[in-house]
């Protein structure tokens, strides 16, 4: 199991989540179909060109994206991601934390269409990602 990221909550889903622990992602709020994560952006997140990957902020999208959609299962119903786009509109800095929001803006009975904006702490949007996600019941 990994450690935590630094500042992690006893209950912050992403506990374990090889991943998260790696890149330093955080929740900061949850409610069902809902979240926001953090990460603080540093030397492990930079490409060549000094500014971070998009995989890493993908990455903290996609774990929101995935909490977010997952808590706004019903009893026994579980979540799949089938299709992600992300739309990048500005480098990322180290030294810059982004938070990322995540929203299900339509749940049916076998999709969920969601949304993540990932911004500064000071409000710019740096990027976004649009996603469906596949639902089913367990078992």
């Amino acid at each position: 199991m990994s450690e935590p990221a630094p500042g992690a909550r006893a209950d912050d889903p992403f506990l374990g989540i090889h991943a998260a622990a790696q890149l330093g992602i955080g929740l900061v709020r949850a409610e069902p179909g809902r979240n926001i994560c953090r990460m603080p952006i540093d030397d492990r997140h930079l490409n060549p060109n000094g500014v971070a990957f998009g995989g890493a902020l993908f990455t903290l999208a996609d774990l929101s994206l995935g909490l977010a959609c997952t808590t706004a299962c019903g009893p026994g119903q579980t979540c799949a991601s089938v299709d992600a786009q992300m739309a990048f509109y500005d480098p990322v800095e180290r030294g810059a934390t982004i938070l990322c929001e995540s929203t299900v803006l339509k749940k049916g009975g076998r999709l969920a269409f969601l949304e993540s904006v990932l911004r500064t702490a000071e409000g710019r949007i740096v990027g976004r990602v649009m996603s469906t996600f596949s639902l089913s019941q367990r078992g």
